[in-house]
């Protein structure tokens, strides 16, 4: 509340103490959360380079770009011709490091008041993911040098677009990996 005309001053006590003090609203700004904000909102996390090849289906129509000998990037289709890097190397930038603005609920019950249903858009990409690194076990035996390595496999994941919300001045959409 506001007391004695200090808008900007959240009030707070420490259990078990009677004074009281003034902290300023923006370091406590994370009281107006939910529970859904301890999450962490990393959606991906991949190497540039382990990306094999990324499709976007929009109005109707898809485009398919797939990496090929030498890094060099080609887009697919009935005539292949060289993709625009400048709007592919920021696509890549943005998927590999995909970072949810906000949780906005863990299992939707209908997933069509987010627009999921009917989707804007949706981005597949397929990617090569190494096997996870064995590590030693305190007292487990060591692991055999001369046991077959497990291989890198092909992953392919899609992120869906869906409907649009106004957040102040900005226009965020609703996404599922």
């Amino acid at each position: 509340g506001v007391v004695d005309g200090k808008p900007d001053t959240v009030y707070a006590r420490k259990s078990g103490e009677e004074r009281v003090v003034g902290l300023a609203r923006e370091v406590v700004s994370w009281i107006d959360r939910g529970p859904l904000n301890f999450r962490n909102r990393s959606m991906l996390q991949l190497q540039r380079n382990k990306i094999d090849s990324l499709s976007i289906e929009a109005d109707g129509t898809t485009a398919t770009v797939v990496r090929g000998k030498e890094d060099a990037w080609a887009l697919e289709g009935e005539e292949p011709a060289t993709p625009n890097m400048e709007f592919l190397q920021d696509m890549l930038d943005h998927l590999c490091w995909l970072r949810a603005g906000e949780l906005l609920v863990e299992n939707p019950s209908d997933p069509a008041v987010y627009g999921l249903d009917k989707p804007q858009a949706r981005v597949r990409f397929t990617y090569t993911q190494d096997p996870p690194a064995v590590s030693a076990v305190a007292g487990a035996p060591a692991p055999d040098p001369n046991a077959p390595k497990p291989e890198p496999q092909q992953v392919t994941d899609a992120l869906t677009i869906g409907g649009e919300s106004k957040s102040g001045e900005q226009t965020v959409y609703y996404a599922k990996l």
